[in-house]
């Protein structure tokens, strides 16, 4: 059995390791100030750490970050409530990932995505953050084969929706 202060060492090295990933997650979900991001991004790890001591296949961890951010993503924009703050999230880290969007073509792309239905949002996230596509397929329970084809025709639907100046 691990000891509390293992098992806590694990789990920030883990939430370090998939920051990028869950702000990414967050910046989707949100308007992208500061502020709401940070309440989501707290949201996420709250949730992350309720479930952690349950996670058995360590090997498999950034596939259970990325489903697990997502559904707290989907229920917090469906809520709208918050959960207590647990962890920090310091303003230049958050600032640092909001300014790196602001290059025009990075901001088109996040205003197309913006466009999406949520679950195309998500998925198109997922590849855009480099995300093996059996992994992706394992986080919405479905074959690799049927995670290519929606990939492929969520870039169709950028590249018209850019075509056509939306």
């Amino acid at each position: 059995m691990m000891s509390d202060k293992q098992l806590q060492a694990d789990f920030l090295e883990l939430v370090n390791r998939c920051r990028g990933s869950i702000i990414r997650v967050c910046l989707i979900y949100t308007d992208r100030r500061p502020e709401n991001v940070k309440d989501l991004f707290q949201d996420i790890v709250y949730d992350l750490w309720r479930g952690f001591p349950q996670l058995r296949d360590r090997s498999k961890a950034h596939s259970w970050v990325y489903s697990s951010a997502l559904n707290t993503a989907r229920m917090h924009h469906r809520t709208r409530q918050r959960q207590p703050d647990f962890v920090e999230l310091d303003d230049a880290t958050i600032n640092s990932y909001i300014e790196q969007g602001l290059d025009e073509p990075t901001e088109i792309l996040y205003r197309l995505i913006g466009l999406l239905d949520k679950d195309d949002q998500e998925l198109i996230l997922l590849y855009i953050d480099r995300v093996p596509q059996k992994k992706i397929a394992h986080i919405y329970h479905t074959t690799v084969l049927n995670i290519n084809k929606r990939i492929s025709r969520i870039k169709k639907k950028l590249k018209k929706m850019y075509e056509n100046g939306r």
